[in-house]
């Protein structure tokens, strides 16, 4: 039977190789970390942009990052707040602002008098995104009038995708209400890695690795350890 050996030029080859590649593999971590870094920087001070979708639709886009809860800490008080407001841990947290004006509408009714001097007027306004129903009082001995509305309603859809574009994530959003403006739209990815929904939808089990290491092979009529680099099929026990 062939004996096992251990070679000290090939142990201290083997160290040598492997102190290569984790430095390596350190300077890689590195540049890719000040990369996102100044992605980031961009992304936070991007300003509001415009969307089109296949079918001419417009949306208001914004660019957002992939952030831990430490991270959005620091980048966005209100979204971390609404964060740590919620029950559960959310993937991903939005914050919309909008306004909602009313340039010019035209109200025609008929006056009836209440009293000597005291007119009413129905205010009456509705199409497919507004309704608004009031009454209007002029007193014309006082010079004096007040209006009282009684429901003002503006139905609207606001629409929320999370879509990914030229290597970035954007959220864009969008009202279907003309008479609905988004000024804002602002959000955030939160650690999607660690929800076990994901996890267990997307986390394959199954894996082709590469790694380096101490290769036993059989040479010169004896077993021996030498350095190695190993492609390899297993299956996923853990990851770090």
């Amino acid at each position: 039977m062939g004996k096992i050996s251990f070679n000290k030029s090939d142990w201290r080859n083997f160290l040598i190789l492997s102190f290569i590649i984790a430095g390596s593999i350190l300077l890689l971590q590195l540049h890719i970390t000040r990369s996102d870094l100044r992605k980031l920087q961009i992304q936070t001070e991007d300003s509001l942009t415009t969307y089109k979708n296949k079918v001419g639709e417009l949306y208001t886009e914004r660019k957002t990052n992939i952030l831990t809860i430490k991270e959005l800490r620091s980048k966005n008080s209100d979204l971390y707040a609404e964060v740590k407001n919620l029950k559960d841990n959310p993937i991903v947290v939005t914050k919309i602002k909008t306004n909602t004006e009313l340039k010019e509408i035209e109200i025609h009714d008929t006056a009836y008098v209440d009293t000597v001097g005291v007119y009413s007027f129905k205010m009456s306004y509705s199409d497919k995104w507004c309704n608004i129903a009031g009454l209007s009082t002029i007193n014309t001995n006082t010079m004096s009038g007040i209006a009282k509305f009684d429901s003002i309603s503006f139905p609207n859809d606001i629409t929320i995708d999370l879509i990914e574009k030229d290597k970035q994530l954007s959220f864009i959003a969008k009202s279907d209400n003309p008479y609905c403006k988004i000024n804002n739209v602002i959000g955030s990815v939160i650690s999607p890695e660690k929800s076990s929904v994901l996890k267990k939808r997307f986390d394959k089990k199954w894996v082709v690795a590469a790694g380096v290491g101490p290769t036993l092979t059989y040479t010169d009529d004896k077993f021996k350890f030498v350095p190695g680099i190993q492609v390899t099929i297993g299956y996923k026990l853990f990851g770090f």
